[in-house]
């Protein structure tokens, strides 16, 4: 037993010794040309795991950026494709409709029942349709990652009509970086080309990455444990992610100027071309919102926002005029373009009665959303209001 115990010890000193020393390697010679195990990469940004499932309970952090928000455990499941899966979907269904945004369109914090996407697709057989609905939206996403989740899950594959809706999450990036590509200052788990180890690119891991040896024990336990790693994993990130709006740094921001409204638009141009490239219906939405002068300046759960902004080079009034112009920027691209434009911006009051938050809907929010673009989809898709595409849409 003696023996046993001096091995083990003798064991753990040479890996934390070995560990040191690579630690210390890196921090002497961080150039990654000569560590085989960097590479760059552009992640496909997924809300979890194909096949997967978890429930998500608002963080105490979170709760005080809220109002009207029930605070219980929601369901979120990942159908065998990575999206998040719809009540109902039909095996044979004439008319596949994809949702694509960020956590907007997620609606992370809507029991699944309620998802407007879901729900879009759930009224149209409900009227005869043969139609299912798709939802690819992710927290955090902006127009860019829905470019690259367009063109590697969508494009290609059984889709006839492709709709999209973002503007807060590109108004910060932009606002934070100057570009969509400038990812120069501080990471976050949300630039779209990364230096990382290829095996160790699950977003959630971002917190591990801070300290070299804490990275590679972890690796080490997640080879070793697979299971008991993603179930204390998932406990962990169920934890941390609620605090994603603050992520950025509000402090930081900066004015946004004619070249950021400009990647945006080309990015929206870019959808609608590739969509139509592969015989895909395009749709662009406006956000609903309450991104309003008054509701940063007299709202609780707008003040921490607004204290931040107060810290920046850019105010309250003139963040508030950019994301309304990056509104206009759709309206403009579509009208550009000939193609269904659905206005949340406009169709949804701006009030606690729907969105619990600056931008994010709850259960009776995302009803009314659901109904609206049903309506829209239903009148500019199967009324003959948009030209058809290649892949024809058909009534059940």
């Amino acid at each position: 037993m003696r023996l046993i115990k001096i091995l083990a010890t003798n064991l753990l000193l040479l890996f934390l010794l070995l560990a040191s020393l690579e630690w210390l390697l890196e921090k002497v010679n961080p150039d990654e040309r000569h560590h085989s195990v960097l590479a760059r990469y552009i992640r496909l940004r997924e809300v979890a795991l194909p096949n997967t499932d978890f429930n998500e309970t608002p963080h105490p952090v979170f709760r005080q950026y809220t109002e009207n928000l029930e605070l219980k455990s929601y369901r979120i499941e990942m159908d065998s494709l990575g999206f998040v899966r719809s009540e109902t979907i039909l095996p044979q269904a004439k008319t596949n409709i994809v949702f694509l945004g960020g956590s907007t369109t997620e609606c992370r914090y809507v029991d699944d029942s309620l998802r407007f996407p879901g729900l879009v697709g759930k009224k149209f057989q409900q009227a005869g349709y043969s139609v299912n609905t798709f939802n690819a939206g992710v927290a955090g996403n902006h127009s860019l990652h829905s470019l690259n989740v367009l063109t590697n899950k969508i494009l290609h594959r059984n889709f006839q009509v492709a709709v999209l809706m973002h503007g807060i999450n590109d108004l910060v990036h932009l606002s934070y970086n100057g570009s969509y590509l400038r990812d120069g200052k501080t990471p976050t788990r949300r630039n779209l080309v990364t230096i990382a180890r290829p095996d160790f690119d699950e977003p959630d891991l971002y917190f591990f990455r801070k300290y070299g040896i804490a990275k590679r024990m972890e690796k080490s336990f997640q080879s070793l444990f697979p299971r008991l790693h993603y179930d204390l994993l998932s406990s962990f990130v169920k934890v941390a992610s609620p605090q994603q709006p603050l992520e950025f740094g509000w402090e930081k921001l900066q004015p946004v100027g004619k070249r950021a409204f400009d990647e945006y638009r080309s990015n929206l141009r870019s959808f609608v071309a590739l969509c139509r490239a592969d015989g895909i219906r395009p749709v662009l939405m406006t956000q609903f919102n309450r991104v309003l002068e008054r509701e940063f300046l007299e709202n609780p759960i707008f003040r921490p926002y607004e204290e931040k902004l107060g810290l920046s080079a850019t105010s309250v009034a003139a963040f508030c005029d950019s994301y309304k112009k990056m509104n206009a920027v759709v309206r403009e691209v579509a009208a550009e373009e000939g193609v269904l434009l659905i206005d949340l911006d406009v169709a949804v009051p701006k009030s606690p009665e729907w969105l619990y938050d600056m931008v994010h809907l709850h259960g009776a929010g995302s009803r009314l959303v659901g109904e609206k673009v049903f309506r829209d989809l239903e009148k500019g898709l199967f009324a003959g209001s948009v030209a058809p595409a290649r892949k024809g849409m058909a009534r059940h």
